[in-house]
């Protein structure tokens, strides 16, 4: 097991070693948090204390060893799926530093990604309505925008009986005197500030 393992873990190094020179570090984060590689070495290392403990509570009886018999039997069977996941561990570690296996891998996250924001904004669509003759808003400083609290800006929204518009995306850069929202009525400018 302590072969398996120390093998196993250095199959990792040099597979983030050759990705790392061969590919953009984008892909570090990918190969790391594979939850399979990650489910063999922790199998392993469970193992492994698992038979340490049961070395352990071996006791000499006399003139002989008593050996808990149901506990070694365990041992034996997860040292054979230890087996078993260090030849599913080789192969799913050799098929992961294929350029193709992680284009796909890409491809497929991206798709993900893209089809759980299509959902959301499908979720979030309201009928707007025509907003030309709302009241504008300058942005008073200077500095980056860091995005908004949605939920406390929606409460304030409704507390206020308004809708707002702002006219901003995250990490813009705000110069004084740019638009940054519009409303459907006046508000004062306590409101203004919050």
């Amino acid at each position: 097991m302590f072969s398996l393992t120390v093998f196993s873990f250095s199959m990792v190094m040099v597979l983030l070693n050759q990705a790392s020179s061969n590919f953009s570090p984008r892909v570090l984060p990918g190969i790391i948090s594979d939850e399979k590689h990650q489910f063999v070495l922790g199998q392993y290392i469970a193992t492994i204390l698992y038979n340490i403990f049961i070395l352990i509570s071996i006791e000499p009886t006399e003139n002989s060893y008593q050996t808990p018999g149901f506990s070694v039997l365990i041992g034996i069977i997860l040292t054979v799926l230890c087996l078993a996941s260090f030849i599913y561990f080789i192969h799913h570690i050799s098929q992961a530093i294929q350029v193709d296996n992680i284009l796909i891998d890409i491809h497929d996250r991206t798709k993900s990604e893209i089809e759980n924001i299509i959902k959301q904004e499908k979720e979030m669509s309201l009928d707007f309505p025509n907003i030309e003759n709302w009241e504008e808003y300058e942005i008073t400083t200077s500095g980056y925008f860091y995005g908004l609290l949605h939920d406390n800006h929606l409460k304030l929204c409704k507390q206020n009986n308004t809708k707002v518009v702002i006219n901003l995306f995250k990490g813009q850069f705000l110069l004084d005197g740019t638009i940054g929202l519009l409303t459907e009525k006046p508000i004062d400018e306590k409101l203004k500030e919050i």
